[in-house]
């Protein structure tokens, strides 16, 4: 395997729209094509504005020019209610094609998605609450909330 894992760039929105649609497929096969394409238009919006913005961080993982996965993270503050006026980041997804799922790929993915979180000042990093990512999760550090995931300790 020749692994790269390549920070997306402006150049990349249509990889990673592209990536996203197909990674939802496999979980929706009775989408019609007005929705197929409503959803295609949202995603690009979505990742040409907060990557330009620097709200969004994206990973693509190739296994030469295959995409074996891919991850994005969103940064934001939460508001200052309760105490809790703190920079977060929030991982809003993590893909890995199935026969890259028990290889070191989604980790050191996850990895990246961590350090650029740090990188961007966040004091709190969430995730989904995605079954499917529970033991991922878990060997990273991350710890099962009601809404999610929660990286507590990472400092």
């Amino acid at each position: 395997m020749e692994i790269t894992y390549k920070r997306a760039s402006m150049k990349d929105i249509d990889v990673l729209v592209d990536t996203r649609l197909e990674a939802r497929d496999h979980s929706d096969k009775t989408e019609d094509s007005a929705s197929m394409m409503r959803r295609r238009r949202q995603a690009y919006s979505y990742f040409r504005r907060n990557l330009s913005e620097n709200q969004n961080v994206a990973y693509i993982v190739y296994n030469g020019s295959e995409i074996a996965a891919f991850g994005d993270v969103i940064f934001y503050h939460r508001r200052p209610l309760f105490n809790q006026n703190k920079e977060r980041a929030y991982i809003s997804n993590l893909y890995t094609k199935p026969e890259y799922q028990d290889t070191e790929i989604p980790f050191r993915l996850l990895d990246l998605l961590v350090l650029a979180s740090l990188e961007n000042g966040a004091e709190e990093i969430t995730a989904d609450r995605e079954i499917a990512s529970d033991p991922l999760y878990r060997k990273y550090g991350f710890t099962r909330r009601d809404s999610g995931w929660s990286l507590v300790e990472y400092a």
